[in-house]
C-alpha cells in the first residue's frame, strides 16, 4: 500500500473476491471467529495468531475492521485488496480461488 490515496475501480470488475473479504471481515468485527472460518481457507493472521488471540488482542479496537476498500491487485487465482480510512495504513486481504469460490488465505495490518 501507500502507492496512492485513492484508486479508480472498473464497475464492471467480478466483485466475487471482494464478497468474500467482505463477509470475513465482518465475521472478525463482530468477532464470530467460526462464521470467519467459513469465509476462509487455513488464513494466515498477523504475527501467527489465532483468530481468538486476535480478538482477544483487538477487542477494543474494532474500528480495525471497518475500513473503506482502498485497492485491489487481481492476479490468475488471487486478489490482493486493500482496506483503509486514511490512505496509508489498514488491512491487506488476500483471496484465493479455489475452483468456483473464493476464500480468504491470509489477513494483514499495515501501519
Amino acid at each position: 500500500m501507500g502507492r496512492y490515496n485513492y484508486a479508480v475501480f472498473n464497475p464492471f470488475r467480478d466483485r466475487s473476491a471482494e464478497r468474500a473479504a467482505a463477509a470475513y471481515i465482518e465475521a472478525m468485527r463482530r468477532g464470530d471467529c467460526l462464521e470467519a472460518a467459513k469465509h476462509g481457507r487455513n488464513v494466515v493472521l498477523p504475527n501467527q495468531m489465532s483468530c481468538q488471540q486476535m480478538q482477544a488482542d483487538y477487542h477494543d479496537y474494532r474500528a480495525a475492521f471497518v475500513q473503506r476498500l482502498r485497492d485491489r491487485a487481481d492476479g490468475e487465482n488471487e486478489t490482493i485488496l486493500y482496506y483503509s480510512n486514511n490512505g496509508y495504513e489498514g488491512n491487506q486481504v488476500t483471496v484465493r480461488r479455489f475452483g468456483d469460490s473464493w476464500s480468504v488465505a491470509e489477513f494483514d495490518n499495515f501501519w
